[in-house]
């Protein structure tokens, strides 16, 4: 379908409603460490059918999702909405009543689109989420998101009843429904996708809002959090006591819990909604021994009468810094009022590969050893930072002066925990000898280093970048743990070219979706493919605005110069 022919497509701005829905998506999953960029479109269903006109339009058309996949009809869809149970229900206010016809025709249509694309699971392993319809220029659109079944497998939803139908409820739903929310409320607005670059909210906002839904979820059984528990416990984290940061643990389960034995009960509850009142208690709540507490109020302190009981509970770890947890099992991670999902910093692919690609003779037995030394690193009470040099023994001797040379010693946990009681850098090789602790690192300033960030980071930034290679470890005070150098992912050279080759051969109607692909991939491009991508795309441009279509510019392409040949795959 030609974008210029305005009978053939669901609404002028169609195309930069759904670059920015996807921009949104992108980022969100960013913001809370989902390390997957999720597909995203949009399906407009014309009903009743408007002549002339197609009764169902995909954004973008030239998509990997084809008109064959849908199988609603203007019958089926008729039928569907006769048939739709909530045309038994009757509502007290003459409005609701006015509009109940309309929201099933909505919600048919959004449940018409979600039953096709349950067969494209089976072959893909995707999940599609689809948000409830809006009429738009006589198109029912629904925005869709699609993620890996494999990602709700990793982060597991909570089950419960809600109105005799079971729900469910974790973080990442909530995002993706917040996003969905977010498509349906820019849809409702005039001529969405127009002014889309103020219109859709920040990817922050929407991820706030995602982990305040989620802690609206019933954790006590058919009771819901009257007030805001994410500010609740965020207010509570960023309180001092007597000059000490929040340390402790609430349960939460009702006062009459049997599975509770109590220290002390409270002879007037504490609501959560007085900071002050609750961090003072919160004192006391350490190690088997919690606050416990419902969704509204403390009750006392106590513990766990069986341990294995898979109780909801808060860790306040630090200020700012606290987990939401389903027994050990940590739901929804948040720091400095971020909140994100409970994944590790850096997965264990990607750990392996980034430590195989520095240190390419370690050995797999090396490469396991400092994997887990990046979790003890995570579990100690105090900033620190360890490097791993292939050069350690000869910067041991160097630095003689600046540090404490020990005879090369197995790196131990117990090691470790010692080490990092004083200033300074542990330095060790890629076999996981330690060569030296309390070492005070040297180096010379570059364009990584950022006044944004602390001494011992920059320090790091500093000593890495060398001829050597060096691989740095920094847990900062704020408990951020950074791996430097972090190396981009490999990308496969037959792959790259082959979208090259493609943008080349592409039409004014389907470039721009190689184009998008093309410029998240820039980093790897050599000049010759720079060049050739910079004239298509000079070309294609110019016959799109001759065309009448709406040209999203972007930054000319160029070599970067940190790109070596080790970043490409055969």
């Amino acid at each position: 379908m030609r974008r210029h022919v305005i009978d053939q497509f669901l609404f002028p701005y169609q195309r930069s409603f759904a670059i920015s829905f996807s921009i949104a998506a992108e980022r969100a999953f960013q913001l809370i460490g989902a390390e997957f960029k999720p597909q995203t479109f949009l399906v407009g269903i014309a009903w009743p059918p408007i002549p002339g006109r197609h009764f169902l339009c995909i954004e973008p058309e030239d998509g990997p999702w084809p008109q064959s996949l849908f199988a609603a009809t203007p019958e089926s869809l008729e039928e569907d909405w006769k048939r739709h149970p909530m045309q038994q229900m009757f509502y007290g206010d003459e409005p609701t009543m006015r509009d109940k016809p309309e929201n099933i025709r909505r919600i048919v249509v959004s449940n018409a689109i979600a039953k096709d694309l349950e067969t494209l699971a089976a072959t893909d392993g995707m999940c599609s989420f689809v948000s409830v319809a809006r009429p738009v220029l006589g198109y029912y659109v629904a925005a869709i998101v699609r993620v890996p079944q494999s990602l709700l497998v990793r982060f597991p939803a909570i089950s419960y009843s809600w109105m005799n139908e079971q729900a469910e409820g974790s973080f990442l739903l909530s995002c993706i429904r917040q996003l969905l929310g977010e498509a349906e409320r820019v849809l409702q607005m005039p001529e969405p996708g127009r002014f889309s670059h103020d219109s859709f909210r920040s990817a922050g906002e929407i991820v706030r809002r995602a982990a305040a839904d989620f802690l609206r979820t019933p954790f006590l059984d058919g009771e819901f959090p009257m007030s805001d528990l994410f500010d609740d416990y965020n207010a509570i984290s960023r309180l001092m006591y007597e000059g000490a940061t929040g340390e402790g643990r609430m349960i939460i389960a009702r006062r009459d819990n049997p599975n509770i034995d109590w220290v002390l009960k409270l002879a007037r509850p504490a609501p959560l909604r007085e900071k002050r009142w609750a961090r003072k208690l919160l004192q006391m709540g350490s190690g088997a021994t919690a606050l416990v507490a419902d969704l509204d109020s403390i009750h006392g302190l106590g513990r766990l009468r069986d341990a294995s009981f898979d109780a909801f509970s808060v860790q306040f770890l630090d200020q700012q810094h606290w987990d939401f947890r389903r027994g050990n099992e940590i739901m929804l991670r948040t720091r400095f009022g971020e909140p994100r999902l409970p994944q590790e910093l850096i997965g264990e692919a990607r750990f392996h590969e980034n430590f195989r690609r520095l240190f390419p003779d370690a050995g797999e037995e090396a490469g396991q050893l400092y994997r887990e030394i990046l979790d003890l690193l995570l579990s100690q009470p105090r900033g620190s930072m360890l490097v791993v040099a292939e050069d350690a023994a000869a910067e041991a001797n160097r630095l003689d002066r600046q540090g404490t040379r020990i005879e090369p010693t197995r790196l131990t946990a117990d090691l470790i925990e010692k080490a990092t009681r004083i200033d300074g850098t542990i330095l060790a090789d890629p076999q996981g000898l330690c060569h030296a602790i309390g070492v005070i690192l040297d180096g010379s300033a570059n364009d990584d280093c950022t006044p944004a960030r602390g001494a011992r980071y920059n320090s790091a930034v500093r000593y890495v970048t060398s001829p050597a290679r060096r691989l740095a470890f920094v847990l900062s005070e704020d408990r951020t743990l950074d791996v430097i150098p972090l190396l981009r992912p490999r990308m496969s050279k037959m792959e790259l070219e082959a979208l090259v080759r493609s943008l080349e051969g592409a039409s004014i109607d389907t470039y721009s979706a190689f184009r998008y692909q093309l410029d998240t991939a820039r980093f790897y491009l050599t000049a010759a493919q720079c060049e050739r991508v910079n004239t298509t795309l000079e070309r294609l441009d110019k016959l799109a605005l001759t065309d009448g279509q709406i040209v999203i510019g972007i930054a000319l392409f160029a070599p970067d110069p940190q790109m070596t040949p080790e970043y490409l795959d055969p």
